[in-house]
């Protein structure tokens, strides 16, 4: 079980660079640049969108002292009277005002997509596949690879009825992961127990989050070992011994008499 996203352009151009670690296998730390693209069209918006900005200044400036200059001339013309939002050139003034507030708003619009021609890993992770390479012209939400968050990666664990009885408590419990075919084990504690049982196999599911990743290979078999709590006067008996539900037959005193037993585990 694993968080796994897919890698896309948020913007259009050419593949300039590709990182080494973009390969299917490697481990990418977070933030981790993994391809490049063609930053040429993008630095041109920025340069566009701060002339745009400094245009819009200019004339919104000149605007507030044309605004002045009237204000003092009509004080002059006509003493005690309120000069009209037209001769003041208020509504000039509050459509520059508008124009300046969107040259920024291109500006930022312009330095986020210059920043979206770098594609960086977004978590620690793993690359699972990549289909890039320098040159290519790549378009937004194209697919170019996919990565498996190493922080997420849990080892699925189907247990039977009696064996989650026999653990419990479970969640927290310590588990020892044996990769099949590996030489050095591994430890991981179970985070959580699935809300259903398979309709299939009757059987539940635990999730044991691994505290090392890097020796494990998405959807391999993994061998799960828990350690139980320790019960005194316990005895390891044959399922064909129970004759009836918690019921056994023994010796006592030379009479075979039944006994009630405690089951406390099994498979």
């Amino acid at each position: 079980s694993q968080a796994e996203v897919t890698v896309t352009a948020q913007v259009s151009g050419e593949i300039k660079q590709v990182g080494p670690l973009f390969k299917p296998g490697s481990m990418v730390p977070k933030g981790t640049v993994l391809f490049s693209i063609d930053r040429s069209d993008y630095l041109l918006a920025v340069d566009r969108a701060e002339a745009e900005i400094a245009a819009a200044k200019s004339d919104l400036a000149l605007l507030q002292a044309e605004a002045d200059v009237a204000i003092e001339e009509w004080a002059e013309l006509y003493p005690g009277r309120e000069i009209s939002p037209l001769a003041a050139r208020i509504p000039q003034i509050e459509a520059n005002k508008a124009r300046l507030a969107g040259a920024d708003a291109n500006m930022a619009s312009a330095k986020l997509n210059l920043s979206r021609t770098q594609v960086r890993a977004p978590f620690d992770a793993r690359v699972l596949a990549t289909s890039l390479d320098i040159g290519q012209v790549v378009a937004p939400n194209q697919t170019l690879g996919r990565l498996v968050s190493l922080g997420s990666i849990e080892v699925v664990v189907p247990v039977s009825s009696t064996q989650l009885q026999t653990l419990q408590p479970i969640v927290g419990r310590r588990a020892n992961l044996s990769p099949r075919g590996a030489t050095v084990a591994m430890s991981g504690q179970v985070v959580r127990v699935d809300a259903t049982i398979d309709e299939r196999t009757r059987l539940s599911k635990l999730y044991v989050v691994p505290d090392d990743t890097t020796g494990l290979t998405i959807g391999e078999f993994v061998d799960v070992r828990f350690q139980s709590d320790s019960e005194n006067d316990a005895l390891t008996i044959p399922a064909s011994a129970m004759f009836a539900q918690g019921r056994v037959w023994v010796i006592d005193n030379g009479v075979l008499v039944s006994r009630e037993v405690r089951v406390i585990g099994g498979r």
